[in-house]
């Protein structure tokens, strides 16, 4: 649906009435239609609400000091206003394509046909633009200065990361060599956040158009559960260093005693013995009765797991910390071209060169003119950075056996 030539959207229609966009906001004007998200307003709909106004106000006077004696003249005032903003629209709409500058409407429809979202701030012609407290008489309010403009583009990338822990008992690896165990562990982490970082809107059309949930140029999110890493590699390590202590409690000392006289031992308790050349001390690792009603005997084996491996130096197990990448800079605030046909002095008009290209008004129409065009390039993203990225990390932690007591 076009715009018919009469109607006015929310700004023309307050610059022409003389007023701000706010007090016209304050009139609640019905709009006449609805484009996209542009109200447009006719003369027609303003009057009717400002006649309706004037009568509920005439009708509240009734009851006390009767009709508005300059009613009339009020009218006067509003529909002479009306005819003056009828005016201003139709001049501007006859001299809009004889204008050098580009109009809002067009820059925002140039930007909205870029692949990659936009975040923009229009500069259109300032009230009091040369700071004197005088402010210009500016019929063309959407006609555009200037053009900042805040490109991005938004991509995933997969990350697998490789972990290459080892838990090792220097001091037996020097007396008796390594002996090899390994264990691994896979955690795969995706979430609603990762698989609509692309499709979500940003930017021109998204709130508080930004280029993207950072609020800078560039720049990333890791997303990961570092709660459920943490926690994977705490097990593990635990896992493998106890697999490391029970393969230095090899050494078994066992003896018979009568079972009257260990009846409260358990294995939770330490046990020494000093018997026949033989001198230990370390944690109970069994406890076996046995009982010979023949002959009325009850014994009981006791078990002892002597602990020997050396080592002063236990490493903490705390999981090595998560990889990251640096934010890259913002980049180079780039200058764009304004390329402006039609005049003596212009040089060859260059299709690939970004930015504005159109003709002067007041140029000389028997040279050949530039075509009407905003133009960013938008540049490929690098394989590198959508392929699937592997990142390896190493690393060692020690643990000291401590020597249970032992003598033969």
């Amino acid at each position: 649906m076009e715009p018919k030539p009469h109607w006015l959207n929310k700004t023309s229609m307050a610059a022409s009435l003389g007023i701000t966009v706010q007090a016209f906001d304050k009139w609640k004007v019905e709009p006449v239609a609805r484009i996209g998200r542009e109200n447009f307003y006719d003369v027609r709909s303003v009057l009717d609400n400002r006649l309706a106004l004037a009568e509920q106000k005439a009708e509240a006077a009734q009851g006390t000091e009767g009709i508005d004696p300059l009613i009339e003249y009020k009218l006067m005032v509003e529909r002479q206003g009306l005819t003056a903003a009828q005016r201003i629209a139709q001049e501007k709409k006859n001299e809009m394509a004889d204008r050098t500058l580009v109009p809002v409407e067009f820059c925002t429809f140039a930007l909205g046909r870029l692949a990659a979202q936009v975040g923009s701030i229009l500069d259109t012609v300032a009230l009091n633009p040369c700071g004197d407290g005088i402010p210009w008489s500016n019929i063309y309010p959407d006609l555009l200065l200037g053009a900042s403009i805040l490109c991005g583009r938004r991509f995933t990338q997969a990350v697998t990361e490789k972990y290459t822990l080892s838990v090792v008992a220097e001091q037996s690896i020097a007396q008796a060599g390594e002996v090899i165990s390994r264990q691994s562990l896979s955690i795969d982490y995706s979430t609603d956040f990762s698989d609509k970082w692309e499709s979500d809107a940003f930017g021109i059309d998204a709130k508080d158009a930004v280029p993207n949930e950072l609020g800078v140029a560039t720049g990333h999110i890791d997303e990961r559960s570092e709660s459920q890493r943490a926690s994977a590699f705490s097990c593990l390590l635990n896992q493998a260093k106890t697999a490391i202590v029970l393969a230095h409690t090899a050494t078994t000392i066992s003896w018979d005693v009568p079972t009257s006289m260990v009846l409260d031992v358990d294995l939770v308790h330490t046990l020494s013995v000093a018997d026949q050349g033989v001198s230990a001390r370390a944690r109970c690792s069994r406890v076996q009765d046995s009982f010979d009603l023949t002959r009325g005997a009850a014994i009981t084996t006791l078990s002892i797991a002597v602990m020997r491996g050396g080592g002063t130096i236990s490493d903490a197990l705390v999981p090595p910390a998560a990889t990251s990448v640096e934010q890259d800079e913002n980049p180079a605030f780039i200058e764009l071209a304004t390329q402006l046909g039609r005049l003596n002095d212009s040089p060859p008009y260059r299709e690939e060169l970004d930015g504005f290209a159109g003709n002067s008004d007041a140029g000389n129409n028997s040279l050949e003119g530039f075509p009407r065009r905003f133009q960013i390039s938008s540049p490929e993203i690098p394989a590198e950075d959508r392929d699937e990225s592997t990142v390896t990390v190493a690393a060692q932690y020690r643990v000291a056996i401590p020597n249970d007591h032992l003598e033969m």
